[in-house]
């Protein structure tokens, strides 16, 4: 079986980040890591940092992840087969926008049927 996505290194990318004068400052931040020559996991641990933020709709985060998506596909895609079928799934779609690609079918579906199980769970209506 798969193991979570915490990767310690992204943790800390992702809390040593510092706001600047603009949004830009951030990804300029996880961009530098990568000018020196990085480790796999180093790799891996900027590649999940934008996953995050692309996933929380940071400008201009989503063309980096992008990138390195496109230039380590062997590495993200690694990772993610590594993940639990949930995981993977949620993954695999954050990867798929991001790309620019269509939400595979049954995607909005899924959605909401787990929004649906959500306000029955808290009481409320959708």
């Amino acid at each position: 079986m798969g193991r979570k996505m915490r990767r310690r290194g992204t943790q800390e990318l992702i809390f040593g980040l510092t706001f600047g004068e603009n949004s830009e400052d951030i990804n300029r931040q996880l961009v530098s890591r990568m000018r020196r020559d990085p480790s796999d996991d180093e790799i891996l641990d900027v590649i999940a940092a934008f996953y995050v933020l692309s996933a929380a709709e940071w400008p201009g985060s989503a063309k980096y992840f992008r990138l390195y998506v496109q230039l380590f596909p062997e590495l993200w895609t690694g990772e993610l087969n590594s993940l639990p079928a949930v995981e993977r799934a949620v993954g695999s779609v954050q990867t798929l926008r991001a790309m620019g690609l269509p939400d595979p079918a049954g995607v909005c579906r899924v959605a909401v049927m787990a929004e649906r199980e959500l306000a029955r769970r808290d009481g409320g209506e959708p």
